[in-house]
C-alpha cells in the first residue's frame, strides 16, 4: 500500500514537472517569436529607409546629369530650342 501510494506520488509530480517544462518551453518559444519579430520589424524599417534616401540620391544625381546634358546642348547651339518651339 505504501508503494502504490509513493508510485503515484511520483507519476503525479513527473507529470507535473513536465508540464512545467511544456508551459517553459511554450513561453520561451513565444518570447523568441516576439523577439524575432520585433527584430525583423526594426530591420525592415531600417532597410526601408535606406533603400529611399539611396533612391533620393539616385534621383539627384539624374537631374544633375540632365541638367548638364541640356547645359551642353545649349552651348553647343543656343538657338535649336527656339528654332524647335517655332516650328
Amino acid at each position: 500500500m505504501l508503494r502504490s501510494a509513493f508510485d503515484r506520488l511520483a507519476s503525479v509530480r513527473s507529470s507535473r514537472r513536465l508540464m512545467h517544462i511544456a508551459n517553459a518551453r511554450a513561453f520561451v518559444d513565444r518570447m523568441t517569436t516576439t523577439l524575432l519579430r520585433w527584430g525583423f520589424q526594426r530591420w525592415k524599417q531600417q532597410d526601408l529607409a535606406l533603400a529611399i534616401q539611396e533612391a533620393e540620391a539616385a534621383q539627384q544625381e539624374l537631374l544633375r546629369a540632365l541638367h548638364h546634358v541640356t547645359s551642353y546642348r545649349q552651348t553647343l547651339d543656343p538657338y535649336a530650342f527656339a528654332r524647335t518651339s517655332e516650328e
